[in-house]
């Protein structure tokens, strides 16, 4: 019986951290995140000075399959079918200039916050990308506390 209530258990945790939950997830991955920089999130302020920021994006772009820290390459094609399907995204073209920009303008020193940041700077993909990711954790950007 105790097996069969870890399994469940584990099976639940599995999903939730699949399903809508990255944001708070990666909040709670990284840790010491105050409500302040929470709600700073939410509303989509992820300037380099908010508290562990980096740590937060990477972890959401890793744990969405957006970027791999390993080789710190951003999976365009993964990215552009969930644009597409999530978004309404149809400028395939852009987004390849928006991570050829930024890889330009960041050399060997992008990672996945630099990438994130062009994402959400650039005006073809601005909307389209916040609308991904706001469909990804609908809980975390609806929150009215803060």
């Amino acid at each position: 019986m105790k097996c069969l209530l870890l399994i469940f258990i584990l099976a639940v945790v599995e999903y939730s951290s699949v399903n809508g939950t990255i944001f708070q997830n990666c909040i709670i991955e990284v840790g010491n995140i105050d409500r302040k920089t929470e709600c700073t999130l939410e509303k989509f302020h992820f300037d380099e000075n908010v508290p562990h920021v980096r740590d937060i994006v990477k972890c959401v772009l890793t744990g969405l399959e957006y970027y791999n820290p390993n080789n710190r390459n951003l999976n365009q094609d993964r990215l552009l079918q969930e644009m597409k399907e999530k978004a309404g995204f149809s400028e395939n073209a852009e987004l390849t200039r928006v991570v050829e920009d930024c890889k330009s303008h960041n050399g060997s020193e992008a990672e996945a916050y630099e990438y994130f940041m062009c994402l959400l700077n650039d005006e073809k993909t601005n909307s389209s990308f916040k609308k991904l990711l706001t469909s990804k954790d609908k809980n975390f950007f609806t929150k009215t506390v803060c």
